[in-house]
């Protein structure tokens, strides 16, 4: 699982660097990321261009055997995210309301038991 966390809102003028920088990551990871885990608390607002290059990025993640997960969502990020069909494309149980959540999902998964992955 790779973590991302934004340290600043994401917009049309740095939302192509945020999905180059991952897809970067992605590709030189070995052995490869099962999840990537967007932190979103720095995102109180969502534009278009975001919408459309976190599209992109869900679909290339996907492409490579990956999966992306959301989490620390804003209410006006999420309405935007159920107004653009990314909620459904992503898929609600891959946006979660913190990391640790998606950390335990994460190893509830790969360790049914519980255990350490």
């Amino acid at each position: 699982m790779l973590i991302f966390r934004l340290d600043a809102p994401l917009f049309f003028a740095n939302a192509i660097i945020m999905r180059d920088r991952l897809r970067r990551l992605v590709l030189g990871a070995d052995p490869p990321f099962k999840v990537i885990h967007l932190d979103l608390e720095a995102n109180s607002e969502f534009d278009l261009e975001f919408a459309d290059t976190l599209a992109e990025l869900r679909e290339g993640l996907d492409r490579e055997g990956s999966e992306l997960w959301l989490a620390r969502v804003h209410a006006p990020v999420r309405e935007m995210l159920d107004r653009t069909n990314l909620t459904d494309r992503i898929g609600q149980e891959k946006i979660l309301p913190s990391v640790h959540a998606g950390v335990e999902a994460y190893q509830q998964r790969v360790s049914p038991t519980g255990g350490s992955p």
